[in-house]
């Protein structure tokens, strides 16, 4: 179990990690919304696609993160922040420093990457 001094700090550094995301999130989602300059030169065209494909995914990629912000956030409010989301088990205190939204301990993640992995 946490003490609340570790509590607090976790909260403030996913808080801090979600501001810089919200931030993250609304200048993609801005830069999305402009629409591509019309070119003659091909290749600027295809560049200036590219840019905005990789946009849209680094911007799924953000918001996807964010939410699992948020659910760590909820996970310290009621309790259960630490406890494996799958087995219940306590998740190493090692890993939640290095991944503090994380919702799964090691094994149990190791399980469900393994399962992607196959389906791929």
């Amino acid at each position: 179990m946490k003490s609340n001094s570790d509590s607090r700090e976790t909260r403030r550094t996913l808080e801090e990690q979600r501001m810089v995301l919200s931030e993250r999130i609304a200048d993609a989602e801005h830069r999305l919304g402009v629409p591509i300059e019309p070119s003659p030169d091909r290749l600027d065209l295809t560049q200036s696609r590219i840019s905005r494909e990789r946009s849209a995914i680094l911007l799924a990629e953000s918001k996807q993160l964010l939410d699992q912000i948020e659910a760590a956030l909820r996970r310290i409010d009621d309790g259960s922040y630490g406890t494996c989301a799958a087995c219940g088990e306590e998740i190493m205190p090692t890993r939640l420093r290095a991944i503090p939204y994380a919702s799964l301990c090691i094994r149990c993640q190791t399980r469900q990457e393994e399962k992607v992995s196959v389906n791929l």
